[in-house]
């Protein structure tokens, strides 16, 4: 309004026209309509009244008769606010529309009368206006664009006064009606309308179209796209960075990437050459709506101008009010080019005096024209970074003379368009996001049934062990798996053979090794028995003295040999016939208090127990083999102490949510390197006497009761040994 109330000021004609009031009231709208309302102002009914400080209207509904200068200033001192910087006015006319009063006052101080210009502009009850392209659009505007999926409607009284946006509003209100409060919301025709009423008479209707269900779905493509994206970058990343990633990935997984990798690829060209020849069908259909109204535009201007032998700079002013209206007619813009390529006339000519268009005309499109005598040239044309469509066609008169080059650019729909290609993308990434989720869903079913067998295969292989019986693998297809299937079944029986025949050597071979170390423990204490026997027959054949004495020192040795006899019976007669664990709640911490006792009387040594303030450690075991195990651990511990050292024996004992740890700590010699693969193996000892059972009893003992044992050891520092079992509930 600054622009135009500029413009109106300082026009020369209209200060003309003004000088004679009532013989130029035609004059003056018409030159208004062509040379400034139009475009955006035909939202607006226009009326304009011009008149001199003595003239009066007269209003036909009432025949009454107001001085027209006391009439308007009426209304601007109350009901008007003035428009800052114009000559407007906001006009609170009371019915509901949009109303502006402009006040222009000509030949001020000049000789002549003062007369003033009163321009009235209502809106109209329904606007249609052809829209502006983007390059004219102020960058503020364009943040507000969202606001265009709105529309609104004015109702007063119950009828309709303003309406604007795509929604076709009914004329009455009385579908909105019902609703007394005030705000409200209904929803209708797949629209949510929401609701205002100020008060009884007023009636304000703001509707947007709801919210689908489909709107939620391109919402998750949208997510699903760029979340998928990230992930294979990261799995990209992961790929490259180790190598060893590649290694890992399973049979199963290769195939779901090799099947996902194909189906993906092939939706990608599939929506890419849809997506392409859709982009190319709209351009077609754009190119021919481009040609129909071109066409249609010529048919018009022929029948209008076509009787002309040239235009000139006289026709300038009336082909300029036809192009305008064909503009609004057609909705497009519209320009005429003469022979030279240099503009003529323009239906929106603020392109041109704003320097957006240059006015001369496109030269891809003069040379197609004049060298190559197109009859009709559609191309695309770019100002920046907006792109749009523009046709030519030459328009003679109706001798076949030319007159001018008639130019359509098709801008104003450029918005549309996008908005179009744009939906139809989304609408493409929506349906092949469906049939992507669908193509995952078949690739896991297809890879579980194709490696199901291969599965089957892995866990039976997983559970063969020797000196049990392994169960073949079923299967009746007679393919590349049912082949492997067969291998294993038969790997099976060679298995059982040779486990059968490995078991049978390992028996003879733990029997000879099992009687040589029996044969060897027994002859050692077999040879002084046998050496105290033969002393005492040459004693009693020499009739040695202290006859009696010698015997009872015979029988000692004699006994004491019996007694490591006996023990190695014994060790043997544990190892061999282990009996099963009695399971028990056994609280260890009063186990391992009773035991201190059973040690105090050894010298030289000093047993300490810490229960980390525990006092009760609930295991499930047998209590005899538990005493049993501790009793082997510190015989060791003791053994392993030197003479000329104090020793240090140290039992901790600790509860964890799902455990207990028993550790026991000596300062002995240590475990040296080279046997410790080898202690827990019966028959291995590193003392002169024993079996070399005890450790080998300890772990059975321990992994009897589902529980675990280890050690660390040093070297003339001492030796830790770790037990855990699982915690009793």
């Amino acid at each position: 309004m600054e622009e135009i109330s500029d413009k109106l000021e300082q026009d020369y004609i209209l200060q003309e026209l003004s000088k004679k009031p009532y013989e130029n009231q035609e004059r003056v709208f018409k030159y208004l309509r062509e040379n400034y309302l139009y475009r955006f102002w035909s939202k607006y009914d226009i009326q304009t009244t011009l008149c001199g400080p003595w003239d009066n209207l007269k209003f036909q509904q009432n025949s009454k008769v107001y001085p027209c200068f006391q009439y308007f200033d009426r209304i601007v001192s109350e009901n008007s606010i003035e428009i800052e910087g114009t000559k407007f006015y906001y006009v609170d006319n009371g019915n509901g529309r949009i109303s502006y009063l402009g006040v222009f006052e000509y030949n001020k101080g000049a000789d002549t009368v003062s007369n003033k210009l009163f321009i009235e502009l209502n809106s109209k009850l329904v606007t249609h206006v052809l829209g502006y392209p983007d390059i004219l659009v102020d960058e503020s505007l364009k943040k507000i664009r969202k606001l265009e999926d709105y529309s609104y409607a004015f109702y007063r009284e119950g009828k309709l006064v303003s309406a604007t946006g795509k929604f076709q509003y009914y004329l009455t209100s009385r579908l909105f009606e019902g609703k007394f409060a005030e705000f409200s919301e209904v929803l209708m025709d797949g629209y949510d309308h929401l609701i205002y009423r100020p008060d009884t008479e007023n009636l304000l209707v703001l509707t947007s179209k709801k919210v689908t269900f489909y709107n939620y779905i391109t919402l998750f493509s949208y997510l699903f796209t760029i979340f998928s994206l990230f992930f294979l970058m990261y799995l990209l990343l992961v790929g490259l960075r180790h190598k060893s990633f590649r290694q890992v990935i399973s049979v199963k997984q290769r195939i779901r990437v090799a099947f996902l990798s194909v189906f993906l690829l092939s939706l990608i060209m599939l929506g890419s050459v849809t997506i392409y020849y859709m982009l190319e069908k709209y351009r077609d259909k754009h190119q021919e709506v481009i040609s129909e109204k071109i066409q249609s535009v010529l048919v018009e201007l022929n029948h209008k101008l076509g009787q002309k032998e040239n235009l000139s700079a006289t026709d300038l002013e009336s082909v300029t009010s036809l192009l305008i209206k064909f503009s609004n007619v057609f909705y497009t813009d519209i320009h005429l080019y003469d022979k030279n390529g240099v503009l003529y006339s323009s239906s929106r000519n603020e392109v041109f005096s704003k320097g957006i268009f240059g006015t001369m005309m496109n030269p891809t499109a003069y040379y197609e024209m004049v060298s190559n005598m197109r009859m009709e040239y559609v191309h695309t044309e770019n100002i920046g970074s907006l792109q749009y469509y523009s046709g030519y066609v030459p328009f003679f008169n109706h001798q076949g003379k030319l007159l001018a080059y008639l130019n359509l650019p098709y801008f104003t729909r450029q918005a549309d368009l996008t908005k179009d290609v744009s939906d139809f993308i989304v609408a493409v990434i929506n349906i092949f996001l469906v049939l992507f989720m669908v193509g995952i869903w078949l690739t896991i079913w297809l890879s579980d049934s194709l490696t199901r067998p291969l599965a089957m295969i892995q866990q039976k292989l997983q559970k063969v062990s020797l000196g049990k019986r392994n169960e073949p693998i079923h299967y009746h297809r007679m393919d590349e798996i049912g082949a492997l299937v067969s291998e294993y079944n038969r790997m099976l029986d060679e298995l059982a053979q040779s486990a059968e025949m490995l078991a049978e050597s390992e028996r003879e071979r733990a029997w000879r090794e099992m009687a040589k170390q029996i044969a060897h423990e027994i002859k050692n204490p077999l040879t002084p028995m046998k050496i105290s026997i033969q002393y005492l027959q040459k004693a009693h054949a020499e009739k040695m003295p202290d006859w009696e004495g010698m015997i009872d020192k015979v029988s000692k040795t004699l006994i004491e040999q019996i007694d490591s006899l006996s023990v190695i019976a014994s060790e043997f007669s544990t190892f061999a016939r282990m009996p099963v664990p009695k399971l028990e709640r056994v609280n260890l911490v009063e186990l391992g208090k009773s035991l201190l006792p059973l040690y105090e009387h050894i010298g030289n040594l000093d047993i300490v127990l810490n229960i980390q303030n525990e006092e009760e450690l609930w295991i499930l075991a047998d209590k005899e083999h538990v005493l049993r195990m501790f009793n082997n651990l510190l015989k060791n511990s003791i053994q392993a102490i030197p003479q000329d050292v104090r020793g240090e024996i140290k039992i901790e004992m600790t509860g964890y949510p799902q455990e207990v740890m028993v550790k026991i700590s000596d300062n002995g010699t240590g475990i040296p390197a080279e046997i410790q693969d080898k202690l827990y193996t019966p028959n291995f000892t590193t003392k002169s006497s024993g079996m070399g059972l005890g450790l080998a009893i300890v772990k059975k003992i321990v992994e009897g009761m589902n529980g675990s044992i280890r050690f660390v050891t040093a070297v003339n520092q001492g030796t830790t040994f770790f037990i855990e079992f699982p915690k009793a509930v």
